[in-house]
Formats: C-alpha cells, structure tokens, sequence
C-alpha cells in the first residue's frame, strides 16, 4: 500500500507541474500575443495622431519628416531639402513639418546647421505617434489620415523617386 501511495504522489505531482507550466505558457503567449497594450504601427488610411501646434486641414497634404538632431547623413539631408523645396514651389498642395523628440535649442541649431527651411515642432513624443524611429515621413491628407509612410535610415534611388512623386 505504502508503494502506491508512493506512485499516486508521483503521478500526481508530476501532473502538476505539467499543467501549470502549460497554463504559465498560455499566460505569457496570450500577455504578448494581443491586447490593448501593444502599440500599433502606422497604417496607410489609418488616422494619423494629432501634433500640438499643427492643423492638417491648413493643406491639402502635409508631409511630416521625424527626425533626429544627431543625424548625420549628408546625402539623407540633401533629399529632405530635396523634397522642402518640391513642396515649397508655387502652387505645390503639400506642407512640410519637421518633427522631432529634442527640445526646442536643438532642433533649432540642427536645423540651421543642415540648411532645412522648414517649419519645426520640438518635443513630440514620437512613441505616441507610433513612429518606431527616425527618420520617418509620413503624408497625411487634410483630414489627418495617412496616405504613405516611409521609414528608414537612408532611401534607395527608387524610394527617393516615390517619395518626390508623392509630394509633388
């Protein structure tokens, strides 16, 4: 008798760790699996998050370059002056803003020093605006939805020619 106690205990025991092991891993699979707390990236159609300081409905299309003031890819900065001056021409329906999570001195002395004519926003949780890094543009329509977004840290030839379409 006392060895199939002995057995039962076991068994038992060993069925045990078993199932709580199965249900940690259901727990863990559902808690980064889905739910509210993931944050979702950008979508194209999907409504871009608003920017204090910055009316969509200004321009039939505002192009927003989130950057970082520490770049420093000469090429990178020659295509964004590329596209601030396409959109800057008479007639062009696209307005540019530069976006950027570093305060106002930098931003300021970033972009005098790459020659970007363009307007800036300072400070903008770029976290909230599901901008995963730097550089992104995003093209948003007057009514604040996306309608193309790129990310990288440098463009090949061809997106270069993509994005210039895009805003032209």
């Amino acid at each position: 008798m006392h060895k199939n106690l002995k057995a039962v205990v076991e068994i038992s025991s060993a069925a045990a760790v078993i199932v709580v092991a199965v249900l940690l891993c259901v727990s863990l699979l559902r808690l980064y699996s889905s739910g509210p707390h993931l944050r979702r990236g950008l979508e194209t159609g999907a409504h871009f998050s608003e920017i204090s300081g910055l009316d969509y409905k200004k321009s039939p299309k505002t192009l927003v370059l989130a950057l970082n003031t520490q770049s420093s890819c000469g090429d990178c900065l020659e295509f964004y002056r590329q596209l601030i001056s396409i959109c800057d021409r008479p007639g062009s329906s696209v307005k540019t803003v530069g976006i950027f999570d570093e305060p106002l001195h930098d931003v300021h002395k970033f972009v005098m020093n790459a020659e970007l004519n363009i307007t800036t926003i300072p400070s903008v949780n770029l976290d909230k605006l599901s901008i995963p890094s730097t550089p992104a543009l995003v093209l948003i329509n007057d009514d604040g939805k996306i309608i193309n977004f790129w990310l990288g840290s440098s463009f090949d030839d061809s997106e270069k020619t993509q994005i210039a379409s895009a805003v032209s």
